[in-house]
């Protein structure tokens, strides 16, 4: 009997301790889960690279917003310049700007944004997308910046400046157009003038200014090149053109100086012969290069930094 009395007071006294477990873990206040109703995250945003109109695509699903501004800061305000809507998370990728996908709504202008004919090169935007459960939050909260929220426990909060949104109900990307070449380490060097390289906006063809370090000098020039080196290499030629002077019956090169500055990489000029082609696409991403300009007086033979009457620019693209 003493030992079925035992057994009882035992196996209650186990009982009592499980409960005691169940009871602590059920108040347990611990993190509020993430929202999930959408099953996946958007994520991974993909811009075509090279293009002032790019197509974008994403991971995740179809959303029902696709959205650009100007800058850092997904926001619904004058920075807009594309704002595409389609209901029940219609919106399918990839989705090209300035291209209204069918069935979509062009909201841009509904919130003081504008739209130009492309984006711009050097120009930083921010990408984004949304679902359709986070854009009535949105919406009635226009101006505040949209910001991303893993830990979210719905798909949006409203906060004074901010707008957080779960990540499987919104992505974004910030990132910067960079359609063609830019220069960096960019160093004049040579007794006959200041040489200035600087990238363009529009193709991949330096433009070049010089200064002549003699103040009067002549600021033409009799030759000019450019080389895919940090010291000049006639084995890497990229582009050569002498001034030419036919006037005494047989040619003679580098004899007038005929070439001024400013000028674009490759262009053409009169009184000239051209020895190497400029390469019609420009100049090449993650190359060295040398420029240089020599006067009618020069050698034609030197490229050292203390040939008289030369001087040249090197720098690196990227």
């Amino acid at each position: 009997m003493k030992q079925h009395r035992r057994f009882a007071l035992q196996l209650a006294a186990a009982g009592a301790i499980l409960a005691l477990l169940i009871l602590s873990c059920t108040d347990s206040e611990g993190p509020l889960a993430p929202y999930v109703a959408g099953g996946n995250p958007l994520s991974k945003i993909t811009v075509e690279p090279e293009s002032f109109r790019p197509q974008i695509t994403w991971v995740g699903g179809y959303v029902s917003v696709f959205g650009i501004n100007r800058g850092t800061s997904a926001v619904l305000d004058s920075t807009l310049l594309w704002l595409v809507y389609a209901s029940g998370d219609n919106l399918h990728f990839p989705t090209k700007f300035g291209v209204t996908p069918t069935g979509a709504q062009n909201l841009t202008a509904s919130y003081g944004g504008s739209i130009p004919d492309s984006l711009y090169e050097d120009s930083t935007y921010t990408i984004w997308i949304m679902k359709e459960d986070a854009w009535s939050t949105v919406t009635a909260n226009a101006g505040k910046v949209i910001v991303e929220d893993t830990s979210l426990a719905s798909s949006a909060a409203a906060g004074t400046d901010t707008v957080r949104v779960s990540t499987f109900s919104h992505n974004q990307l910030t990132d910067t157009i960079d359609v063609f070449i830019n220069l960096t380490e960019v160093r004049s060097l040579g007794g006959l003038a200041i040489v200035v390289a600087r990238a363009s906006n529009v193709d991949n063809h330096p433009r070049v200014t010089w200064t002549m370090r003699t103040v009067g000098a002549d600021s033409l020039v009799a030759a000019l090149g450019t080389v895919a080196a940090s010291q000049y290499d006639v084995n890497s030629l990229v582009w050569e053109v002498l001034s030419v002077d036919s006037s005494g019956g047989s040619p003679a090169y580098r004899s007038k100086n005929v070439m001024g500055s400013p000028l674009v990489m490759g262009q053409s000029f009169p009184e000239t012969v051209v020895f190497t082609p400029y390469p019609a696409a420009g100049l090449e991403r993650g190359k060295q290069y040398l420029f240089w300009i020599a006067n009618k007086d020069w050698d034609g033979i030197g490229h050292a930094r203390s040939t008289p009457n030369h001087a040249y620019v090197t720098f690196r693209t990227w």
